[in-house]
């Protein structure tokens, strides 16, 4: 179902950013946002992928994890340090780091946990997909109202 809900989500986002595309050019701190929301998008839709690999054990998903958490930590974390010295930020768009953050790290949480086969496991795993699910979305929809002169924090 999440993996369902980040494909249609990541399509109408991509959508939603080419109409105002020319803006988001003219704004790299659009431009930044543009591209790890849409990453965390995609993100969930390919971890959603990875779950359902038939016969797939949990070491190899755990390690899977691993690497996609790292990977997220840097392409949605450079342009979050370099967006939060660049301009004045709002309360919302701080509340969406930290659960960017928090999301990463139940993800990690949920591979390390497969790995040593202790824990909680995949349940670390939906509570960082449905995290990053709402957090990416929250921030979509203040990308497009800033888009739309209502920016927020600028």
């Amino acid at each position: 179902m999440l993996g369902g809900a980040g494909a249609v989500l990541t399509g109408l986002v991509f959508v939603a950013l080419s109409i105002h595309l020319r803006a988001i050019r003219a704004d790299r701190f659009q431009l930044w946002r543009g591209h790890y929301l849409t990453f965390g998008l995609i993100y969930l839709t390919v971890v959603a992928a990875l779950v359902l690999i038939p016969g797939q054990g949990d070491n190899a998903l755990g390690i899977e994890l691993l690497v996609g958490g790292v990977v997220g930590a840097v392409v949605t974390g450079v342009p979050l340090v370099r967006m939060t010295s660049n301009v004045r930020l709002t309360l919302g768009f701080r509340a969406r780091v930290v659960s960017v953050a928090l999301a990463i790290a139940l993800n990690l949480t949920a591979g390390v946990s497969l790995i040593a086969r202790r824990g909680g496991g995949l349940y670390f795993l939906i509570a960082a997909l449905l995290l990053a699910l709402v957090t990416n979305v929250s921030g979509a929809w203040a990308l497009l109202v800033g888009l739309t002169g209502d920016e927020e924090g600028r």
